[in-house]
C-alpha cells in the first residue's frame, strides 16, 4: 500500500540524517553561548543543559539520543590567565581523542571564536589553530561581538591573523550574535550569522549538511531543499507504486501524513512535532486535527482530482507537504510565546487551512511535473 511505503521511505531517509560534530573553541567571555543559541536556538546552550565530556568541553544537547537537535556542539570551557598551557593541552588532547573514535565521533568542523574587542590574537591561540589545520579539520575563525568593537580593534586582529598566516588558511567572519542593548534597544541588528551558516554548510562533508541545515534557525529558506527531499520521496513513492485512492481519515493514511509532517517538522526544529504536539495536546488530538482539517477540505478543494490515480495521490501528497512546510515556516517566523495552547492551536488550524487552500489546485501528473514543481518551490 502506497501510504505504508511512504512512511517507511521517510523513516529510512530520516535515519540516514548524519549528525555533525562541531567544536566551538574560545576563551571566557567571547560570546560562544550567545553564538550557539543564535544559530541553533536559544535553549540549546542554556546553563546546565550541556553534558561535560572532558574537563575542557561540554556537549549540547546533553542527551546523546535526543532527536530534538540533529547536531552535536562541543563547547570549550574558558581559560584563566596564566593557565593557557593547560587550556591548549586540553583542547589538543580532546581533538586527538575524538579523531581516534572514528568518522562519526570525530570533530567535523571547528568554530574558533575570538572577541573582536580584544584587538589581538595570542600565541597560544595560533598553536591551537595550527594544530586544527594539521589534523585536517575544517575551521572558521569568528570575530565575535563585532557590534562592540572599534574598527582599529578588528583591524588589529586581522593584522595578527595575517602575521600568523592564518587568514590564508581559514575564513574569517565578523559576527554580532547578540548585539549590545542601550536603554532597552539593540545598537544594531545581529549580523554575520547567515554567512556563518552558509560557510559551515560549505565546509562540512556532504553527508552532514542536511542535519546542519535542519538544526540551524538563521536561514529558513536554506531548509527548503531538505524539505523538498521528503516531499519528493513521498510523492515519488505514489508513482512507483501506482498508488490506489487516497482514503482520507484512515489510520494508514494518517500515519503517512503524520510521517511526512513530522519529517518536515524536524527540519524546522520541531522533531516529533515538538512544540507543535505540545500545543495540540497529544498525538490523538493531532491526528484528529489533521483529519478534521483535511477531511472537510478534500471534497471542496480537490473536486474531481482523480485521487484513484498515481498522479492524484502524488498531487495530494505534494499539496499536503507544501502546506506543512508553509505552516512550519510561519511557526518559525512568528513568536508565539505567551500565547495559550488554544490560541496557538487555532493559529495552526487556521494557517493549515489557508495554506492547503492556496496549494490545492496543484496537479502533479508525472515525475517530470514533480521536477518542475521542485524548481518553483525552491525559487519562490
Amino acid at each position: 500500500m502506497a501510504d505504508k511505503q511512504i512512511s517507511e521511505e521517510l523513516k529510512e531517509q530520516i535515519s540516514k540524517l548524519e549528525r555533525p560534530n562541531i567544536a566551538v573553541i574560545g576563551g571566557t567571555g567571547v560570546g560562544k553561548s550567545s553564538l550557539i543559541n543564535a544559530v541553533f536556538g536559544k535553549e540549546l546552550a542554556k546553563t546546565g543543559a550541556g553534558l561535560p565530556v572532558t574537563q575542557e568541553f561540554c556537549r549540547y544537547p546533553g542527551d546523546e539520543y535526543s532527536e530534538n537537535v540533529p547536531i552535536f556542539i562541543y563547547d570549550s570551557a574558558g581559560y584563566e590567565a596564566e593557565k593557557e598551557k593547560e587550556f591548549v593541552e586540553g583542547v589538543l588532547n580532546f581533538l586527538s581523542n575524538k579523531k581516534k573514535e572514528g568518522v562519526d565521533k570525530q570533530i567535523h568542523l571547528v568554530w574558533y571564536v575570538i572577541n573582536a574587542s580584544s584587538g589581538r590574537v595570542q600565541e597560544f591561540e595560533k598553536k591551537i589553530v595550527d594544530n586544527i589545520n594539521q589534523k585536517g579539520i575544517p575551521a572558521i575563525i569568528i570575530l565575535s561581538q563585532c557590534d562592540r568593537a572599534k574598527e582599529e580593534e578588528i583591524d588589529g586582529i586581522k593584522a595578527a591573523l595575517e602575521k600568523f598566516n592564518l587568514s590564508k588558511v581559514y575564513d574569517v567572519l565578523k559576527v554580532a550574535a547578540s548585539p549590545l542593548e542601550v536603554k532597552g534597544k539593540r545598537i544594531c541588528d545581529p549580523f554575520g550569522l547567515e554567512e556563518l551558516v552558509n560557510k559551515t554548510v560549505e565546509l562540512l562533508p556532504d553527508m552532514y549538511t542536511d542535519a546542519l541545515i535542519a538544526a540551524q534557525i538563521v536561514d529558513l529558506r536554506a531548509k527548503r531543499p531538505v524539505v523538498w527531499k521528503y516531499i519528493s520521496i513521498a510523492a515519488g513513492t505514489c508513482f512507483a507504486a501506482q498508488a490506489s485512492p487516497v482514503p482520507v481519515g484512515t489510520p494508514a493514511l494518517i500515519a503517512a501524513q503524520t510521517g511526512l509532517c513530522m519529517s518536515i517538522a524536524s527540519v524546522y526544529g520541531y522533531r516529533e512535532v515538538g512544540e507543535f504536539l505540545v500545543t495540540i495536546g497529544s498525538i490523538t488530538a493531532f491526528n484528529a486535527f489533521l483529519t478534521a482539517a483535511i477531511g472537510d477540505l478534500i471534497g471542496v478543494l480537490l473536486p474531481g482530482a482523480g485521487l484513484a490515480t498515481a498522479g492524484g495521490s502524488a498531487s495530494y501528497v505534494v499539496v499536503f507537504g507544501l502546506t506543512c512546510n508553509a505552516v512550519f515556516e510561519k511557526l518559525a517566523h512568528n513568536n508565539l510565546q505567551g500565547s495559550n495552547k488554544e490560541e496557538i492551536k487555532q493559529y495552526l488550524r487556521d494557517s493549515f487551512r489557508k495554506e492547503f487552500e492556496k496549494y490545492s489546485l496543484l496537479r502533479i501528473s508525472s515525475p517530470e511535473a514533480l521536477e518542475i514543481m521542485k524548481k518553483t518551490f525552491l525559487d519562490s
